[in-house]
């Protein structure tokens, strides 16, 4: 589980969002990640919410560090924060379905498609955050190899 001592990026570097800029999210819209991430920590819904605000890429980490740290083996929970170096399969358990569930959640969340071969690619828990803010910010070299 994601600590409620991380503290979540601002916008900047955001190429969604102008500086400075963030929008309201509709109740609807609050309602639907609020139900999308009912397993995960609050915190994960928090960043989640912010990222909807203000499009900030940086938010992607904590984002991912909820859901994984959701999915992750019960007595590995709290490691899906600890390093970015963790390996998905052989660190945090996770086999191929829980892969797929993954890549769901995070279409909810960020609002992208995310194919099961370029799931299948990543091996740890930074590639994803990578892969995904490279995906958000159009970067197609970082998707080839999840490095953003």
């Amino acid at each position: 589980m994601i600590s409620t001592t991380t503290t979540l990026a601002t916008n900047s570097g955001s190429s969604e969002q102008p500086s400075g800029s963030a929008r309201s999210l509709s109740s609807a819209e609050a309602a639907f990640l609020r139900e999308t991430l009912k397993r995960c920590s609050p915190f994960t819904f928090e960043a989640a919410c912010q990222f909807r605000r203000t499009g900030a890429v940086e938010c992607v980490p904590a984002i991912v560090r909820g859901i994984v740290g959701h999915y992750a083996a019960r007595d590995l929970q709290g490691e899906a924060e600890s390093s970015d170096a963790l390996r998905l399969v052989d660190d945090l358990g996770l086999d191929s379905l829980t892969l797929i569930e993954i890549g769901m959640l995070a279409e909810d969340v960020f609002g992208l498609s995310v194919n099961y071969e370029e799931l299948c690619q990543l091996r740890t828990l930074g590639e994803i955050h990578r892969f995904l803010a490279g995906k958000l910010r159009g970067d197609i070299a970082a998707l080839a190899d999840g490095r953003g």
